[in-house]
């Protein structure tokens, strides 16, 4: 049995409802019948920012489950009137990397997932590519894809492509910033399956606190999971003043690089069949534990294991222009570098290739 549904929503289309009936038996002569209402698929039909058939309409009206197809299209689908939210778990679907293309145009953030996505959830982005975003205010990042904190779901990509996202803050004595193509701060998952994450880029300035980097991808919660993925292409730059607020006793404005991969605090990375590549990190001033031209893990005290199986990384670097002009306990001025990986983690590679990558480290004291 089917049965049809208007809502307010949906002026121009009718969500239909699929009623399943099982038979769970019969009780004094009386049929017992359990339903249960299947999740529906809402298509897109204009690449227009917003409006009736366009991809923010098909967000804000569906239900949590349900999946969004956005077909293949000549044109760009535009985001030019905000970022697009999303507060329920969703599929959105295109029909390629190449066809589907969603692209802010520098305008804002392209997705951003806030509260309301239910826990165990998923929220996935397939066959599409997200694009054109760009985060200029207000931190913390994540141009093409920002999870907001509190959110217990799995984060997907799958045949998926993030590309030439831009993240450009001045941070002062705040952290965290970063992530130019996703910046996840979810405590479930976040999973690339066939993704590219490329062309992405941060740009950092005035950063007297900690934490910064991940030009293409800031994790900030939960483990992170790269499988037949690309990261490639992607840059950080972070500049931190020689002397600041944060200066003297346990002087914070440190942790910077990871110019592919940033991931703090320290949770599991897990990187088979996948390829981090000529990714770059640059970080001028600051204190300790700058690096990671393809990687950064944060420990944070915490051993967690990152496993790298039948990968590569190929032709990263790392510039970290050191400063020994400030002094107090705790500045460190140390521990740079990391043409691939800088990590604090437990680190199992296996069948995987390391060449041409490549850490430069000026000025600073020790342990580079």
């Amino acid at each position: 049995m089917r049965i049809r549904r208007t809502s307010a929503h949906r002026t121009n289309r009718a969500r239909r409802l699929s009623v399943c009936l099982a038979v769970v038996g019969v009780v004094g002569g009386v049929l017992q019948l359990s339903t249960g209402v299947a999740s529906a698929t809402v298509t897109v039909t204009t690449t227009a920012d917003s409006g009736a058939g366009s991809l923010r309409d098909a967000i804000a009206s569906a239900a949590a489950g349900d999946t969004i197809v956005v077909p293949a299209s000549a044109s760009h689908y535009q985001v030019t009137s905000g970022e697009l939210v999303i507060n329920k778990a969703l599929t959105i679907q295109g029909a390629g990397a190449a066809t589907t293309i969603v692209d802010a145009a520098g305008t804002s953030r392209v997705f951003h997932v806030v509260s309301g996505v239910a826990s165990g959830g998923t929220v996935k982005f397939q066959g599409l590519t997200i694009t054109g975003g760009s985060v200029t205010t207000g931190g913390p990042g994540g141009a093409g894809v920002l999870v907001d904190p509190g959110i217990d779901a799995t984060i997907a990509f799958a045949n998926a492509r993030v590309s030439n996202n831009t993240v450009n803050l001045d941070m002062g004595a705040t952290g965290n910033g970063g992530g130019g193509g996703i910046y996840d701060n979810s405590t479930g998952t976040l999973q690339l399956t066939g993704t590219t994450v490329s062309g992405n880029s941060v740009t950092i300035t005035d950063a007297q606190a900690c934490c910064h980097g991940g030009g293409g991808i800031y994790g900030n919660g939960g483990p992170i999971t790269l499988s037949s993925s690309i990261v490639n292409g992607n840059t950080v730059n972070v500049t931190a003043p020689a002397t600041d607020s944060n200066a003297g006793t346990n002087g914070l404005h440190c942790c910077g690089g990871g110019g592919g991969i940033y991931q703090f605090p320290p949770a599991a990375v897990t990187v088979t069949s996948s390829s981090v590549s000529n990714n770059g990190a640059i970080v001028t001033g600051g204190d300790n534990d700058h690096g990671g031209g393809g990687l950064y893990l944060h420990d944070g005290g915490t051993s967690v294991t990152v496993t790298i199986t039948g990968s590569s990384f190929i032709g990263n670097t790392t510039t970290v222009h050191g400063t020994t002009s400030e002094s107090g306990t705790d500045v460190l001025h140390c521990c740079q570098g990391g043409g691939a990986i800088h990590s604090g983690p437990i680190l199992h590679i296996s069948d995987s290739t390391f060449r041409s990558n490549k850490a430069t480290v000026v000025d600073g004291d020790c342990c580079h």
